[in-house]
């Protein structure tokens, strides 16, 4: 089964929640409320990593979240384009973490493109957002501090 992934909030705005979505055989939809990425965003810069890196780790910490419960019955991955010229550290941190966890997952099964308005990725995005619809899950600061400050070499 092939799952789209679409971004709803950017992550680097920590005054907006972030809505990490999928689509295409499972619906599954988290949130990341503002005050979680504030206080993760100021923990990773405390840890001396530029804000620009905290964001990109924090994003991958939200996919690995978001792909966590159903990454068993994918096949391929397509990930929206949110995050030009970061896609190889995207994909590098997300198959070192499966790794860590026993999966095994093709390298090439999981590529970025635009997603586009028409996805279901973004329609089930946007309705989490926008508070139309609930959140499969709410991400604590804790999971997402805890996925985003692990220090591996991608």
């Amino acid at each position: 089964m092939r799952a789209e992934i679409d971004q709803s909030g950017k992550m680097g705005n920590t005054s907006v929640d972030t809505v990490l979505a999928m689509s295409n055989g499972c619906n599954f939809a988290i949130l990341i409320p503002a005050p979680v990425k504030r206080s993760v965003l100021a923990k990773l810069k405390a840890q001396g990593i530029s804000k620009t890196r905290a964001v990109i780790r924090m994003f991958t910490a939200g996919l690995l979240l978001l792909l966590s419960r159903h990454i068993g019955l994918l096949t391929l991955i397509i990930i929206d384009q949110e995050y030009p010229g970061y896609e190889a550290d995207i994909k590098g941190m997300l198959l070192q973490r499966f790794k860590e966890r026993s999966i095994y997952f093709e390298p090439d099964s999981i590529v970025f493109r635009r997603i586009g308005k028409r996805s279901p990725a973004h329609r089930l995005a946007i309705s989490v957002y926008r508070g139309r619809r609930t959140p499969d899950k709410i991400v604590t600061e804790k999971e997402l501090f805890l996925i985003a400050a692990r220090r591996k070499k991608y």
